[in-house]
Order: structure tokens, then sequence, then C-alpha cells
């Protein structure tokens, strides 16, 4: 991965697209969610906005914490900026979490092995792959911030992180290649938008039975709020409702904004 051409990959794209109407590259930068910040500062009502960011200096996770970029041109570092009063900012990035999961399962051809962890990491095989992070800005007018990093040739090394991670490069099947950032952006972008437009044209259940099966991969013998240790198997997903664990005769929906994390029980 040597380099990004850019007229290549706006090619790849919808021509009457929702998402990602500009795209701006950066060669380097601190992170694209600081660059797409800066975006919105500057023309606070501009169309939908991709941040790409060839080498990361400073890339953040949840809670503050430093994301490993890799060597420049060897991972997806990436924001994408957008609007729509018609999809909740939370949801929309679930949206985008499930497409990532898609584009992960169509370029491996391992659907089984891809699964969403609570609340924002994308595992391939158990092993961490990417990390997403959804934001809002302080001028609070429904724009989201979707930050999402992807090891796509290297993984971090393991004395850096306390968790299994990996590499999209491992899991290739023999007769392809590792695919380039420009092909791997513009698959996701491509399932998306598709979800997306699924979403508000035709409603919720697509995505609400999607989200639920990715989650169900990443624990399939239920979960437990460490909190109020609230355990039991996963039941419902709800766009408007939130998520429902438990059993059956007593569960209750929780709205995501009252989950910030849960944890997977152990067979």
């Amino acid at each position: 991965m040597t380099s990004f051409d850019l007229a290549r990959f706006e090619r790849h794209l919808f021509a009457k697209r929702w998402l990602a109407r500009e795209v701006h590259f950066f060669a380097s930068c601190k992170s694209s969610n600081q660059e797409a910040k800066h975006l919105l500062e500057t023309n606070p009502v501009g169309a939908s906005s991709l941040c790409i960011a060839w080498e990361q200096t400073a890339g953040r996770g949840r809670s503050a914490r430093d994301w490993w970029s890799g060597p420049a041109g060897s991972n997806l570092a990436v924001t994408l900026t957008y609007r729509d009063d018609r999809v909740r900012p939370e949801i929309l990035g679930l949206l985008g979490a499930v497409a990532l999961s898609q584009s992960v399962a169509w370029w491996t051809r391992q659907p089984q092995a891809v699964a969403i962890k609570w609340p924002n990491d994308i595992l391939l095989h158990g092993a961490k792959l990417c990390g997403f992070l959804g934001e809002q800005p302080a001028a609070g007018d429904g724009t989201l911030l979707l930050g999402f990093g992807c090891n796509l040739a290297a993984a971090p090394p393991s004395d850096l992180v306390p968790y299994p991670t990996t590499c999209l490069a491992d899991h290739i099947p023999d007769d392809q290649s590792c695919p380039s950032i420009e092909a791997f952006l513009s698959r996701w972008l491509w399932d998306f938008e598709a979800s997306l437009r699924r979403y508000v044209l035709h409603g919720t259940s697509a995505f609400e039975h999607a989200f639920l099966e990715n989650l169900k991969r990443w624990a399939p013998h239920g979960v437990q709020d460490p909190r109020d240790q609230r355990q039991g198997p996963l039941l419902e997903f709800s766009a408007s409702r939130g998520l429902r664990w438990g059993s059956e005769s007593n569960s209750e929906f929780r709205p995501l904004g009252w989950i910030p994390t849960l944890e997977p029980l152990q067979p």
C-alpha cells in the first residue's frame, strides 16, 4: 500500500450519494477526527465529508485512549461526518458498524467469524480488527463524526495492547490479495450507503436483525451489565427502544445511552 489515488477512489462511489459528498485526503495529520472537526468549524452546514489519514500520529479511541495506526499507508484511519434528521446519531453510528462488519465478511468470505463487540469494536475470529467512535460536536446540531480505524496490513504488537488483535491481511483467501485502503474504504461506503437507504426508505427491521446477530456472535451465551449484574441471553434489539437481554419473563429494554459497557457470559 504505497499510494492513494483520490480521483480513482471517488469514481468507485455512488455518483448521487448521501455519504462522503466531499472527500479530503491528508498525507499526515494528528487524527482524522481532528481534521473533520476543523472542517465543521469552517463550514458547519456543508455536505457529508470524509477525512482520510494516510498517516495518523495521535489517533484516539474510546475513553480518550490512543489508537494504534501502524506505519503510514498500512492501515485505515478515517472520519465521516453526516447529519440526517431521519436517523438518530447513535443509530447512524451502529449502521456504520454493521456495514463495516459486512465489508470485512465480504473480503474474508467468513461472515460467521465477524462480530461486533459492545460498544465499539469489530472482531474477527475473536480478535480486534477495527474500532469505531461516534462523536457529536459541542454545537449539538445533530451532526455525527464517525471515526474508525481498521488493521488492514498490520496489527499492534502484543506488548502494546492487553487483548488479542489481528489484521485483515492474515485472513484473506489464498486466491486474492489484501485490499488497498481505496478498495476497502469504497466497499464500506457502498455497504453503509445501502444500509442507510434501506433503513430510511424501508424501515428498521433489517438493520435490527443484522446488529443483533453480530452481537450474538460476540456473546453467544449472553451478556452481563457489570454495574448491576443483570445477565442473560441477548433477546432483542430495537432502534427505538434499545437492547433487551435476560430471560423472557424477566427482561426489559434499556436505551443505548444507558449501556456504557457489557461483558460476555462464559459457557
